[in-house]
């Protein structure tokens, strides 16, 4: 099992609406992923989110995209996207 540091590569990403009116509370959703290993055809770091201090640690890219999720659903809930959760929803 080989471990390949990354290089600390770090990655700032902005999720949310594209074009939020201006001072729109809660419109997007900025992520600073700093990966410092891939292993195992996956990669392990850190994440923090909206000027959050504290990072989090993240141990696989399924736990991150995770992690990312739900952030999202936990600052815009009116925003379900879920296709399988509004199926469910018609169905009762």
């Amino acid at each position: 099992m080989a471990t390949k540091k990354a290089g600390s590569e770090v990655m700032a990403l902005s999720v949310g609406k594209k074009n939020p009116p201006a001072g729109a509370p809660g419109s997007s959703d900025i992520f600073v992923v700093n990966v410092k290993f891939r292993q195992n055809a996956s990669w392990q770091g850190t994440v923090k989110w909206n000027g959050k201090s504290e990072e989090v640690h993240f141990r696989s890219t399924l736990e991150l995209l995770k992690l990312m999720d739900q952030v999202i659903a936990d600052n815009h809930p009116e925003e379900d996207d879920d296709p399988v959760s509004k199926k469910d929803a018609k169905k009762e």
